[in-house]
């Protein structure tokens, strides 16, 4: 009896879920504020090697910070956005570097 019950308990609530309200309900729509993009090409070696090293130094005292921290909270987000600036001025510095040596060499030729 008492599962028979509980299992037409089951099928109402199963049907009022499905045959419940028609409107979906939408959240409101909410923009995402984009960052301001930097313009890495644009930057100077040295520009470019002291927003590297900050970067990186800010991975290191946020990690530090999560092995000293008693609480649970950490925001891997943080963590990645910084990793993901760090994949950003990497290929620029390369390739800066790279031109600044090859200018050197020829002037070194000469």
């Amino acid at each position: 009896m008492m599962r028979t019950v509980l299992m037409v308990g089951i099928l109402l609530v199963g049907q009022a879920f499905v045959l419940g309200p028609t409107e979906v309900r939408r959240r409101p729509l909410t923009l995402m504020s984009a960052e301001a993009t930097v313009d890495y090409a644009s930057m100077t070696v040295e520009k470019l090697e002291e927003e590297l090293r900050a970067t990186h130094n800010a991975v290191f005292a946020m990690r530090l910070e999560q092995m000293q921290s008693k609480r649970k909270e950490f925001k891997s987000s943080e963590l990645r956005k910084l990793k993901k600036k760090i994949a950003q001025i990497m290929p620029y510095l390369e390739e800066k570097t790279a031109i600044a040596s090859e200018i050197e060499e020829e002037e070194q030729q000469q």
